[in-house]
């Protein structure tokens, strides 16, 4: 029935609907959320528990989700609440208390067919939008208060505005000011990610939602915590425009407030007045003073906040000190003071009272940070003895911990700050690998934590003191263009200067030799770039030389690119293949051999890696011959594969568009790590018929990647490839490095396989265990 998939929590594409829940975030969100129940009749108390019942729920706690469920069907509350009705018929179907499902259910029915339609009374009107309302908090406000994608924040903000838009005047006042809050507060939250760089229409859009809907707020509503809240988001909206040099972005301002976008701390001091002595508003102004330099304030403000409120309700305050403590000892080391080590102890002290309740990457990688700190002496060189070496091994521990949380592996910092330590350690291949995947990340999610510049420098360091062979080995100088192109092109987008260019320059004879190597490579337009990118900076990102240019920033966080992505594995396609002799005649792949797919995807068997038998299987037949290109200069295979019976551990299939990040990420990460791939570039015998190449490299490989692009069907080498892997028996992984659907031949057996890499932070951990237990199976 309809009304299954509108109503409700349980099928929204929730994290806590997705996997496991960590015990430590989700009794986090009871506390907190459960503070709003305590105090007055809470417009929002309604979304708050349907979201709690979900989450208690899905902990097993059954009785305790009921209870919730309970609390808002009872009198006087809303005993006509279409998400608590859902929610409970799914609970009690799971149950198996079959009676109390089915009188949900019929309460439902009764509900819809009082539903005029188009013409729908106050009533239907005030349970839809409510409905709507009550998801759009649990998008907003769900287990993770934070993450590096903003996907579910779109939808809050397109769900509430449709509540507003069905509502009208059936709703309270109060409730839509709540909404028309968090409609603020989710444009907040993408703007702060989005701002960077050439502003696009939805910067625009963004900035100018979040500061109307805080204006609104202030000016209009009574709810004393909606009013401070709104005037602290003000004070940072307002800073971050004016730095971004984005002011001609905001909406229309009411005269009184152009005094509060040119002093934006007055909106924290308006924040304090309406809720004097809170908390939570003393923290959000001690990190605005931090950000701007004030410590001294900043940490007064935060002591204070503190001293008010020790408990888990404001453990924010204990990492904003963490940071102030971390960066005032930094100012200690770049002034050439003795730092103070207690600094640090005190901020590990921090640290460790928010970890016990509140696990999150930033936080792990916080104190990652704070033991690197511990590890070095005042002029930043490893400590002598165990002491030095004891810090950097914690460090590392606790990155690996923020890199296995909730989208830990797309935080740049996380990988940058391993990429420290093992600088620290003299690691300085595997650090360079670390800045490699912390760049990507940046540029993917334009969260800029300085990894382009600990990138080149790093660079830098291996040249100098690493071994001579690398100033004329071509893969790693074609590695090196690659990376400096892409760091160059984030610093054109964002109008900054690549200045850490100079640590390469600067190397006795060095940039002839790369010069050399680009003008001989026919990359003279990569070379001219990047130098573009090193003098010029602001003002020259209009101009742009690589036909292959990787993806803008705008593009990247485009609401169809994000919508598309979120959809990638759910759909299907096909791909046209070239099946006869007579040019012109083509059809697609899923229509050759209907009975033979069908029987192939109904009898594989994943999990044991049983075979596949494809009785017909295409010609392998092939005109084309492996053409040998001494330019390709792509890094040398391991000499040994992981596996003890085939040459090679895995087989990649790509499309020429996806060449560049096969040989510079995947190959680099998997290959680092005891694994051997085989690509075409490096592994395809000249000579050879294409095709044969194929046939050979996928019979010597315990399993396939797949990595589709939007061209892949153009290529009709590799459409026949991938159905060889298919007609082989072996496992096919794919990968979606663009945004497309999966096609219909691999949705159903390879589903579960597929991986994640549109913004290129690929879990490499998860594609590397796929593998392993492939050859496991195979031994």
């Amino acid at each position: 029935m309809a009304y299954k998939l509108n109503f409700g929590h349980f099928l929204l594409p929730l994290s806590m609907n997705q996997g496991p829940v960590d015990a430590k975030l989700a009794e986090r969100l009871f506390v907190l959320r459960s503070e709003y129940l305590c105090l007055k009749k809470r417009p929002e108390r309604h979304a708050i528990r349907n979201l709690l019942a979900m989450l208690a729920f899905r902990l097993g706690q059954f009785d305790r989700a009921l209870e919730y469920l309970d609390k808002i069907l009872s009198p006087g509350e809303d005993p006509d609440n279409l998400n608590a009705l859902a929610n409970r018929r799914y609970m009690c179907e799971d149950l198996f208390r079959v009676q109390e499902a089915r009188e949900c259910e019929k309460r439902i029915k009764r509900l819809l067919a009082e539903d005029g339609g188009e013409g729908m009374d106050m009533r239907c009107k005030k349970l839809r939008a409510r409905s709507l309302a009550e998801q759009a908090f649990a998008y907003a406000f769900e287990l993770f208060e934070e993450s590096v994608s903003f996907g579910r924040y779109r939808k809050a903000i397109e769900l509430y505005q449709k509540a507003v838009d069905l509502a009208g005047t059936a709703i309270d006042k109060d409730e839509m000011d709540e909404w028309i809050f968090i409609i603020g507060v989710a444009s907040f939250i993408i703007y702060k990610r989005i701002k960077y760089g050439t502003p696009s229409e939805e910067t625009k859009t963004r900035l100018q939602t979040a500061v109307t809907s805080f204006i609104r707020t202030v000016q209009d509503c009574q709810d004393e915590n909606l009013v401070s809240d709104s005037w602290r988001h003000l004070g940072v909206l307002f800073k971050q425009s004016a730095e971004q040099e984005q002011t001609s972005l905001l909406p229309s301002l009411p005269d009184d407030f152009h005094e509060y976008l040119r002093t934006p701390g007055m909106c924290f001091e308006k924040a304090y007045s309406v809720s004097p002595r809170d908390p939570r508003i003393l923290a959000r102004y001690a990190e605005y003073c931090k950000n701007t330099g004030d410590m001294a304030k900043a940490l007064g403000l935060v002591n204070e906040s503190i001293q008010l409120n020790t408990t888990v309700l404001n453990l924010h305050a204990f990492c904003v000190r963490a940071y102030i403590l971390v960066e005032q000892y930094k100012e200690q080391l770049n002034s050439f003071k003795e730092p103070s080590l207690n600094l640090l102890e005190d901020a590990e002290r921090d640290l460790s009272i928010t970890l016990r309740f509140f696990v999150t990457p930033w936080h792990l990688a916080a104190m990652a940070e704070v033991f690197y700190l511990k590890a070095l002496d005042r002029q930043g060189m490893l400590k002598e003895g165990r002491e030095g070496m004891d810090n950097l091994r914690v460090a590392l521990t606790y990155c690996s911990k923020a890199a296995a949380c909730h989208d830990g592996q797309k935080r740049p910092e996380v990988h940058k700050q391993r990429g420290e330590c093992l600088c620290a350690m003299g690691e300085h291949r595997t650090a360079l690998v670390c800045f490699k995947r912390a760049v990507e990340c940046e540029i993917a999610n334009q969260f800029y934590k300085g990894s382009i510049g600990a990138l080149v420098k790093e660079y830098a360091h291996v040249l100098r003191h690493g071994s001579s062979s690398f100033t004329c080995d071509p893969p790693f100088l074609k590695d090196m263009v690659y990376w400096l192109h892409k760091a160059s092109g984030t610093c054109l987008s964002k109008n900054s200067t690549l200045k850490q260019l100079t640590h390469l320059q600067q190397i006795p004879g060095f940039w002839k030799t790369f010069t050399y190597y680009c003008t001989q490579n026919e990359l003279r337009d990569d070379l001219e770039y990047i130098e573009l990118a090193a003098k010029c900076g602001r003002g020259s990102q209009s101009r742009v030389y690589r036909k292959h240019s990787y993806p803008t920033l705008e593009a990247s966080t485009s609401a169809l690119f994000v919508n598309r992505r979120r959809e990638s594995f759910h759909g299907e396609g096909s791909f046209k293949l070239e099946v006869s002799s007579r040019p012109g005649i083509s059809q697609t792949l899923d229509s050759i051999h209907p009975e033979t797919v069908a029987v192939a995807v109904s009898s594989i068997k994943l999990d044991a890696g049983s075979s596949m038998q494809i009785p017909d299987k295409l010609s392998r037949k092939d005109s084309t011959i492996t053409k040998d290109d001494s330019r390709k200069h792509v890094q040398p295979a391991p000499t040994k594969a992981f596996n003890q019976r085939l040459p090679n551990d895995f087989f990649v299939i790509y499309t020429r568009s996806a060449s560049d990040w096969v040989q510079h990420s995947l190959l680099e990460e998997l290959e680092g790590n005891r694994l051997k791939g085989c690509i075409r570039e490096r592994d395809f015998i000249p000579g050879k018929p294409e095709l044969t190449n194929y046939s050979d490299c996928i019979e010597g490989s315990v399993c396939t990647i797949v990595i589709l692009t939007k061209d892949f069907e153009e290529d009709q080498t590799c459409v026949r490839g991938m159905i060889m892997a298919m007609q082989e028996g072996k496992i096919v992984i794919p990968v979606l490095r663009e945004s497309r659907p999966l096609p219909k031949l691999l949705l159903q057996p390879y589903r579960s396989l597929g991986l994640d890499a549109v913004d290129s932070t690929l879990d490499w951990g998860r594609l590397e265990k796929i593998i392993e237990q492939q050859i496991n199976l195979t031994t």
